[in-house]
């Protein structure tokens, strides 16, 4: 009974914050350059964000915030379907750049989904 509970549980999780969940393995959108969130940056955040997910690597979710953030759990700005998305490079595995952090829309990404394994190896 514990399992089927604690399954539940992370299937709801997964459905929260638009599929995201912190921690998770995100992809720039393969249209990303013609969503909202890209259009109304300047033209140095942009080539910023180009640059920024040019590698290969892992792009791991550091923090995910409503549009109005609210500390009250229960406060429904803190629910939606538009989210300010924070995206850390992966160095080594579980190491993240604590410096070179993006923020983006969540239109601009993609989440992963690895299923019950782990992430790849960054080079």
């Amino acid at each position: 009974m514990a399992k089927k509970f604690l399954n539940l549980i992370e299937n709801i999780q997964k459905q929260m914050n638009s599929g995201f969940t912190t921690g998770g393995l995100v992809k720039l959108a393969s249209n990303y350059k013609s969503k909202e969130g890209y259009k109304n940056q300047n033209k140095a955040q942009q080539n910023y964000i180009d640059d920024y997910f040019d590698s290969n690597g892992n792009y791991l979710v550091k923090n995910i915030t409503t549009k109005y953030p609210s500390s009250a759990p229960g406060n429904s700005d803190n629910r939606g379907n538009f989210f300010y998305i924070t995206v850390a490079k992966e160095l080594a595995n579980g190491l993240t750049d604590q410096q070179g952090q993006v923020t983006v829309t969540s239109d601009m990404l993609e989440p992963i989904d690895l299923g019950i394994n782990r992430h790849p190896v960054p080079d």
